[in-house]
């Protein structure tokens, strides 16, 4: 093989492992993005949206409870009854969204109150009745603490697994780029080492060269250059024997 066939395909080799890597990570990244999006969207982004709204009706359901007991009006109870039925259909909503990937949820424990975002929801099940049990006649700031506190308590809970979420997508983007340079070190490795072959292989060839010249400045013109390669080198050491053995013919 020619050498610059040689160092072409060096070339080439190193080109197309390059051009390999950055598909490679481009396409890994991309499909890790997509993946993680549409697993925050789905399980964090939606239900800490549903938990919001939950506890903003769950507010407004307190005050029309608390307007109604002075003006006894019929659209204060019915504003009353609206938000309790929004914040029961947002919060059951958002656990079905966890639901999903309910090993994963039970997992994560809320760092104050020792619970998961199911067992918080059966405690603000239990609150939640206990504070619209005597319909909009009564309002008891206790049980609507206690509630409140366990929808804040879900929340938390989300707003941790997102961030864990997040975590995890910069520890695998962190893990391609290291694999990205071990990778780039690989092929300056292989080039560095083929480069080298190619190298050592014309400093081989000059040298015999060499040698040659001095056996023929000392007299000795039968000895020939053996060729071991039909190369750019091979056909010059070609030439070159064939150039001592006229140069003998005529002495």
């Amino acid at each position: 093989m020619k050498i610059k066939h040689k160092m072409f395909g060096n070339v080439l080799i190193n080109s197309i492992m390059i051009i390999s890597l950055i598909f490679i990570i481009v396409y890994l990244e991309n499909r890790i993005f997509m993946a993680s999006k549409q697993k925050l969207y789905n399980e964090c982004y939606k239900s800490i949206s549903l938990v919001l709204n939950a506890d903003r009706d769950f507010y407004q359901a307190y005050l029309a409870k608390v307007k109604y007991g002075s003006t006894k009006s019929e659209s204060d109870k019915k504003d009353y009854e609206e938000n309790v039925k929004q914040v029961e259909e947002r919060i059951n909503d958002a656990i079905k969204n966890l639901e999903v990937d309910r090993e994963n949820w039970i997992k994560i424990i809320h760092p104050d109150e020792k619970i998961n975002s199911f067992e918080s929801y059966e405690r603000f099940i239990k609150s939640f009745n206990e504070w619209k049990k005597d319909g909009v006649e009564k309002n008891s700031d206790e049980t609507f603490d206690m509630a409140r506190n366990e929808i804040n308590t879900i929340g938390e809970i989300i707003d941790l697994n997102a961030e864990n979420s997040i975590n995890i997508i910069a520890q695998i983007t962190k893990f391609n780029k290291i694999i990205g340079i071990l990778y780039i070190v690989v092929i300056v490795f292989i080039s560095v080492i083929m480069n080298l072959k190619i190298s050592s292989y014309i400093k081989r060839q000059i040298d015999k060269m060499r040698e040659m010249m001095l056996k023929y400045e000392a007299g000795d013109l039968r000895e020939k250059i053996e060729i071991t390669e039909k190369d750019e080198i091979g056909e010059f050491l070609e030439k070159f024997n064939l150039f001592i053995a006229k140069f003998e013919e005529i002495l």
